[in-house]
């Protein structure tokens, strides 16, 4: 009797084990899955969960979360997230640095939809629009559902720089999804650019994605730590005359960042705020008399500069013929600098630190004439 009583409550012990260690394997799971594998940027989380992702985007500015969950499963679901089943077919993104991002997955084929070709800087997309193969459409704003219907998207990526996309609603009625992306609101180039992560999961191209951000970030981070090693700073200052007032980059927008890791003294590295800074001409003349180095002015030369205001050849950057911009080929950095960030730290490093500067050695930016 004491045997039996002894195999029965062995037996009982075993099953229990087998239970909480399934339970505990479900738990490890979880646990694992729920790791977000994003470093730098702030606006995105990703976590590996079961047969997918989950992916919680956030619009800085209102605090407003949008929750998917991007699996290759019809099946699975997840409560709380918009389920979208992955890779995408085919896309329509409203944004150029979307196509650079697109780009570094070899994934330029799966755009059926954009906004003009006048802002396309990659030739293959070029290629797309003129054969017919992605349709374009205008301003964001107007787009017509049908239009997007026709080009056969499956998924919107828009800006997020209004607080809904004006035919959100109508398109996921029919199975379209819209995404906003606010890598542009980003504080840190490399935040910006690890969004490339996200597109990668979009088209089951995560290791490609993952890769090529690594090779980004250690470049960059390499860039960094070379340009630490300057034994001087030169000050500097940044952007022009839009309307009435002169913006320029705030203390805590990428753009800083950018200043600050090239080793420069940004003028305005101590003021507060992510976005720009909207100051008027006679405070910037005032501020920056002396101040060596000016970039993004806007122009494409001098000349031009001088034209529309006399009063900057005050200032010794002009005098000294030290202005740097990006505006003769604007679409190559609007739509590659985003998933590039350690090539414009590289030309910022030679515009900073190298003298004479060649600029048919910079990759992004010329020297004014």
């Amino acid at each position: 009797m004491r045997l039996i009583y002894f195999f029965k409550s062995c037996l009982l012990f075993l099953l229990v084990v087998l239970f909480n260690s399934g339970c505990n394997q479900d738990e490890e799971n979880i646990t694992l899955g729920s790791g977000n594998i994003i470093k730098y940027a702030k606006n995105i989380s990703i976590a590996p969960y079961r047969k997918g992702y989950k992916v919680e985007i956030i619009n800085p500015d209102s605090n407003k979360k949008y929750r998917y969950f991007l699996t290759s499963s019809e099946d699975e679901s997840l409560q709380g997230y918009q389920s979208i089943v992955t890779p995408i077919k085919g896309i329509t993104v409203l944004s150029a640095t979307h196509v650079g991002m697109l780009s570094k997955i070899d994934a330029i084929d799966k755009i059926k939809g954009f906004t003009d070709i006048k802002y396309v800087y990659n030739a293959e997309l070029k290629n797309q629009i003129q054969n017919g193969t992605t349709v374009t459409f205008g301003d964001e704003q107007t787009i017509s559902p049908e239009s997007i219907i026709k080009s056969n998207s499956k998924l919107v990526i828009h800006s997020g720089m209004k607080p809904d996309f004006t035919q959100e609603e109508l398109l996921q009625k029919i199975n379209i999804y819209c995404i906003p992306n606010f890598e542009w609101k980003e504080s840190h180039p490399l935040g910006k650019a690890e969004w490339v992560k996200f597109f990668g999961i979009l088209f089951q191209k995560e290791s490609v994605a993952n890769h090529y951000f690594t090779a980004v970030e250690n470049a960059y981070l390499k860039l960094k730590n070379q340009a630490s090693k300057y034994a001087t700073k030169p000050s500097i200052f940044a952007g022009n005359i839009f309307g009435d007032y002169w913006y320029a980059p705030a203390g805590g927008s990428f753009q800083a960042q950018f200043y600050k890791d090239a080793s420069a003294n940004y003028v305005y590295s101590n003021s507060e705020g992510v976005g720009s800074l909207a100051l008027t001409l006679e405070e910037i003349i005032a501020r920056n008399r002396n101040t060596e180095i000016w970039l993004d002015p806007g122009q494409s030369s001098m000349n031009k500069i001088l034209n529309c205001h006399p009063a900057l050849s005050k200032l010794k950057a002009f005098e000294t013929k030290n202005l740097f911009d990006y505006s003769h080929d604007m679409n190559k950095y609007w739509e590659l600098s985003a998933s590039e960030p350690h090539k414009v730290l590289s030309d910022l490093i030679q515009i900073f630190h190298v003298r004479p500067i060649d600029s048919n050695q910079l990759y992004f930016y010329k020297k004014l004439d």
